[in-house]
């Protein structure tokens, strides 16, 4: 009597010992399934570093508007990895532009290429094939763009107005013509100077004449009448020549090839009849003469 409870127990204990079984199926059963999955996961693992694989680092060439085409060295995965370089590349002339503004297209082509487009081996390409690069300006951008360029266009209509307009006429006095200036007055019109020595003329017989006496408290022009009488006794032209006083006589000369006018006088004038050809400067000593006064006299 006493031994069956125990038979019992002991049968009931078996059932324990059946469903602890089954526990330790289940659990390999799942393990069994982690161990059928890790392939998966392995796989998933060796797909996500095919993707950090796709980031390429090569240079592709661009070109923006009417600009010389550009490399850009490119380090990314996708078309947006390569808008921002190529905005970086292309500063200062994109800084003022966003990114959501700039698109590109394959060379000869007119779709605008997704931003999400991997960028791959086929985008390397040459300086005659780049890539276009197109800015979807906003309007104010677009409209300040325009102001600039009607801007250039303004000043270079004045810059070529200001070129075309002829100089104003340089108002010289003989008496302050430099040398210099003279010289280049008379190679606008095609004159030669020409040095001849005293020696190249046959010798001429002196005038036999009494010097005249300057009166070295008055000026030139306060004795010119004295003169005027001196250089008639001295050269005693035949009748029919005229010797005169011009001093006060003042000519102006426009030189236009020169952009000159030069205004100014001599002191007297020799020729025939009421007809001047020959007109002498007087000073009361040589070292008052110019060589550029003399030349701008003539």
């Amino acid at each position: 009597m006493s031994k069956n409870p125990l038979r019992k127990k002991a049968n009931k204990d078996v059932p324990s010992t059946v469903a602890g079984t089954s526990g330790a199926l289940t659990q390999s059963k799942n393990v069994a399934e982690l161990i059928e999955n890790a392939p998966s996961l392995q796989k998933e693992k060796s797909r996500s570093s095919g993707i950090r694989n796709l980031e390429l680092d090569f240079k592709i060439w661009v070109k923006h508007c009417d600009h010389q085409s550009v490399r850009v060295l490119f380090k990314g995965e996708i078309v947006d990895d390569l808008i921002t370089a190529i905005k970086k590349k292309l500063s200062p002339k994109l800084d003022d532009v966003a990114i959501d503004d700039i698109t590109i297209r394959r060379h000869g082509e007119e779709d605008d290429l997704r931003s999400g487009l991997v960028v791959d081996q086929s985008f390397i390409n040459d300086y005659e094939t780049p890539l276009q690069v197109l800015v979807n300006a906003p309007t104010t951008l677009k409209r300040r763009h325009e102001e600039l360029e009607d801007l250039e266009k303004i000043v270079e209509i004045a810059v070529k107005k200001a070129l075309s307009r002829p100089k104003p006429d340089e108002l010289i006095q003989i008496s302050n013509l430099s040398e210099t200036k003279a010289r280049k007055i008379i190679e606008l019109y095609g004159l030669k100077h020409l040095e001849i020595a005293e020696e190249d003329f046959q010798p001429i017989e002196p005038m036999q004449c009494q010097p005249f006496l300057w009166d070295m408290e008055n000026d030139e022009a306060h004795q010119m009448s004295e003169v005027e009488e001196w250089f008639k006794n001295a050269l005693n032209l035949p009748r029919g020549f005229h010797v005169k006083d011009i001093h006060t006589e003042n000519y102006q000369r426009h030189l236009q090839t020169a952009n000159v006018v030069l205004t100014g006088g001599t002191d007297i004038s020799v020729g025939p009849s009421a007809t001047s050809c020959v007109w002498i400067k007087i000073m009361k000593s040589k070292e008052n003469f110019k060589i550029g006064q003399a030349i701008g006299e003539l």
